[in-house]
């Protein structure tokens, strides 16, 4: 499946603590499912109260979060490939 990855990124006293990225081909499918059904604050409610199986895969990891957010990237949303960038120039070995 192509398409770029959905974020969860996860606040603690409005902080951003950590976010993942979701890759999971069937959480991918879900999500899209949901969103078109009810937008991003249906995928949010989701996620956040545990509604379905696949979330506790993303909800077990947090430890105290205050609040969280969803970016919902999918594939119209991405934007055009960017040229590859320059190759970082290496070090000479010390000598």
């Amino acid at each position: 499946m192509s398409g770029a990855p959905i974020v969860v990124l996860c606040y603690r006293n409005g902080v951003s603590s950590y976010g993942t990225w979701l890759t999971d081909p069937t959480m991918l499918d879900r999500i899209r499912t949901l969103a078109h059904e009810g937008g991003k604050s249906l995928v949010a409610d989701v996620i956040w109260y545990n509604r379905e199986p696949w979330t506790k895969a993303i909800t077990d990891a947090w430890a105290a979060v205050d609040t969280f957010d969803v970016s919902l990237a999918l594939d119209r949303d991405r934007p055009e490939p960017v040229a590859p960038a320059k190759a970082l120039r290496k070090k000479r070995p010390k000598r």
